[in-house]
């Protein structure tokens, strides 16, 4: 019972997450394909498919998690699985987006997730690493071994992944210090 309440409870979270972000992009494709752009982790013709991937993705996911919602009665809860197993891997593509441009020091970059401008920081890209760690631990509740497995790899290397963004925020932080109290 508990199990089942901490699954309905991530997948909802999860789920909630995705939709006013997938909301925006579908309201201005063009300012999603220009932040993608802005990342300059893909050459910039690329950007097009890439936000298109990354829209349909979002879409499958919140799909994928609605019809387990839906189905819930009857014990659907592959969907609902699979739907978080995917929307962690793009929570984790994001917030790894995100660290690579903050250690480059583009800060004032658009996260490209939400209407008006949101600029990357370090708590929004720890923040989807942390979405990301939740809704892979909500796919494991009830998974087989091989699923758990698989999850728990991708948890780990989000958790290093993490580990690694806070440490460069903190050495910005800290160069950033140092070099206003220069003369």
């Amino acid at each position: 019972m508990i199990a089942d309440a901490s699954f309905f409870a991530i997948l909802t979270l999860t789920g909630l997450a995705f939709v006013p972000a997938l909301a925006h992009k579908l309201r201005a494709p063009a300012a999603f394909v220009e932040a993608v752009r802005q990342y300059q982790l893909l050459p910039g013709a690329l950007a097009p498919p890439a936000a298109i991937f990354l829209v349909v993705a979002e879409l499958s996911t919140v799909a994928l998690i609605a019809a387990s919602l839906a189905g819930a009665r009857a014990g659907q809860h592959l969907p609902g699985r699979l739907g978080l197993g995917l929307g962690g891997c793009l929570l984790a593509l994001y917030g790894l987006a995100m660290s690579v441009n903050l250690a480059r020091k583009r800060f004032g970059l658009d996260c490209g997730c939400s209407r008006g401008h949101m600029p990357i920081s370090g708590g929004l890209a720890l923040r989807n690493f942390g979405l990301a760690l939740l809704a892979w631990a909500g796919a494991m509740i009830s998974a087989s071994a091989a699923q758990t497995l698989a999850l728990g790899a991708a948890a780990g290397t989000v958790l290093f992944l993490a580990c690694q963004t806070g440490t460069r925020i903190l050495s910005n932080q800290l160069q950033g210090r140092m070099l206003s109290k220069q003369p």
